[in-house]
């Protein structure tokens, strides 16, 4: 009878553990799924959190062309204001310029007083670069940056695979991305890891531009007309770039808050705490030869965020806006 006494108890505190325990995994988020497919395995890429909304003339290039130091190694492309390529070619690389005389062109670079130059040569990259570093040292690009708050563009995504990764990075097949998972296998690491966040930032220090032409951009008018839609470069926007990725054992919107606060974008209380449990594969880009320096710590991404443009830190190209030179129409990606 004790015996018997004492075998139900023992079933009644089990059935009540069980019960607890089912009650406690109730409230848990669930970790991340160990799989391979990705939530933009079967619908088209797209930002969760874009802010703020960038033209649709303005074109992001600053994952174009990106050395990663230690990892992968590129020589960027000549790429000047009145560069000329064909529509299939702007969209893609900026590789092979279209070699053909343009008409000389007048530049102005958008400091608080604007300083201007003419390119009069009608080919090649040579004159517009001893222009840029003549900007840079002039009295006018000192007095800009003494002064001068740089926003930040900031767009953040969640993401299940590297396959999701690479198009959140698409441009050079998606090099970036892969080299983002490459330095992610060999950081730290977390258990119970619930979400996978990947980001990009961007600043822009000052952007350099073309007035339209009015008469042709092409000294030979038949230029203009190719069958291969010639595209200029109107304009250039130099600035700085990060890329990363988080994983976190808190759930994506509370890590991507997270980040925002960094921005002041959000307010949230617990931010420390939430980075504590993540970890950080961040590439930032910021000078002109364009190569990422990789890092694993939420105290760079602040450094990255704190650091003012110099006159010998002015950035890499990130932004540009083309234009048809048959109509000076504004060239939009699809």
């Amino acid at each position: 009878m004790i015996l018997n006494k004492h075998k139900s108890i023992c079933i009644s505190v089990s059935l009540l553990l069980s019960l607890f325990c089912s009650c406690s995994k109730e409230k848990e988020e669930p970790l991340l799924p160990e799989s391979t497919t990705g939530r933009f395995e079967n619908t088209p890429f797209k930002w969760d959190f874009v802010h703020p909304a960038t033209t649709e003339d303005n074109m992001f290039i600053g994952d174009r062309n990106i050395s990663v130091n230690n990892l992968y190694v590129v020589t960027p492309p000549a790429f000047y204001i009145g560069a000329a390529y064909t529509e299939k070619e702007f969209k893609s690389s900026f590789r092979s310029e279209i070699e053909a005389y343009k008409k000389s062109i007048d530049v102005i670079f958008t400091f608080t007083k604007p300083f201007t130059g003419t390119l009069e040569k009608g080919s090649g990259s040579s004159e517009y670069r001893k222009l840029l570093v003549e900007s840079l040292d002039s009295q006018a690009y000192k007095e800009y940056i003494e002064n001068k708050h740089s926003p930040f563009e900031v767009k953040l995504v969640e993401i299940y695979s590297s396959t999701d990764l690479n198009k959140a990075f698409p441009n050079n097949d998606g090099i970036l991305g892969k080299n983002l998972t490459k330095a992610m296998s060999n950081g730290s690491k977390i258990s119970d890891v619930k979400s996978k966040l990947a980001g990009e930032l961007s600043s822009i220090n000052f952007t350099a531009y073309m007035d339209y032409p009015a008469n042709g951009f092409f000294q030979d008018k038949d230029n203009d007309m190719r069958q291969d839609n010639p595209v200029y470069v109107r304009s250039i926007s130099y600035g700085k770039a990060a890329f990363f990725v988080i994983e976190s054992k808190y759930p994506y919107k509370e890590v991507a808050d997270a980040v925002l606060s960094k921005l002041s974008l959000s307010n949230v209380e617990n931010t420390e705490e939430i980075l504590k449990n993540s970890t950080i594969t961040l590439f930032t880009v910021a000078d002109s030869q364009q190569t990422a320096e990789v890092y694993r710590s939420f105290i760079d991404l602040d450094a990255f965020l704190n650091t003012p443009f110099t006159e010998f830190s002015y950035g890499y190209p990130i932004f540009c806006q083309g234009a048809y030179a048959k109509n000076n129409a504004p060239f939009r990606e699809d």
